[in-house]
């Protein structure tokens, strides 16, 4: 299963063609179909690079991937060419489209791979029995310590929030460690362990995730998240949830 998010920012409400759903999801589409990251290729004999904000397609498997036409399509990419949106690179066997400012808008995506990267690079170095070689290495002791389960936060409790929250969201919080630790804290005085469980859940199923890319912003935007959860348990009041909406 794909995991991660993308950022759409607030101006393709201004665009002239946003009220046209195709246009709409054919934008996020390409979005999500670039690459976060540089890869590599075999084409005719030769190595073919790939880099971030691009990726290879043809205008029959975007119809088939949307279920937009395939003379829409065509079309479609054409305005977003006229908009500066993107750029392609045509040949007989595919195209390659470019997301043109990916690096500005996407940004976030790229410092979260970072972090991923840091973490797993971190995880398979030998463990040492030197204690110079542990003091040399405080500054990777507070990502060691989330891959190993210990308190990285000074407190068991709220490292569990920290892990419950990169297990749900599918990424670390990205909030600062002060104010994530600081919104843990108040998270874990107000509700229980299942309740908080819940409403990440209810960020994750209800596609609210990329607003809540923090246990900060879970904690402050909590109202919104449980006025959601009130008006779910009554559209779906014969179904039994774990969570004690009544409590909140």
């Amino acid at each position: 299963m794909n995991r991660g998010f993308i950022s759409i920012h607030r101006q393709l409400l201004d665009k002239g063609y946003y009220q046209d759903s195709e246009y709409v999801h054919l934008w996020v589409h390409l979005l999500m179909k670039c690459n976060h990251k540089p890869k590599e290729f075999l084409f005719n004999g030769k190595i073919q690079k790939i880099k971030r904000g691009q990726f290879i397609t043809g205008r029959k498997a975007l119809s088939s991937e949307t279920g937009i036409h395939r003379s829409k399509i065509e079309r479609i990419l054409k305005t977003f060419e006229s908009e500066h949106q993107i750029e392609q690179q045509k040949t007989n066997k595919f195209r390659l489209i470019t997301v043109k400012n990916y690096n500005k808008f996407q940004i976030g995506e790229q410092q979260i791979e970072q972090q991923v990267s840091n973490k797993r690079a971190t995880n398979e170095q030998p463990v040492s029995t030197n204690n110079n070689d542990n003091n040399n290495n405080n500054d990777n002791k507070s990502i060691t310590n989330v891959i190993e389960g210990k308190p990285s936060y000074g407190d068991k409790d709220i490292n569990w929030v920290m892990k419950e929250f990169e297990e749900e969201f599918g990424i670390p919080s990205q909030g600062s460690k002060k104010n994530d630790r600081y919104c843990a804290k108040h998270l874990l005085n107000n509700y229980d362990k299942n309740e908080i469980t819940w409403m990440m859940k209810y960020c994750v199923t209800q596609e609210y995730a990329p607003n809540v890319g923090s246990v900060e912003k879970l904690w402050y935007k909590r109202a919104d998240i449980i006025a959601g959860l009130r008006k779910l348990k009554k559209t779906k009041s014969s179904k039994k949830t774990t969570i004690d909406l009544d409590k909140i």
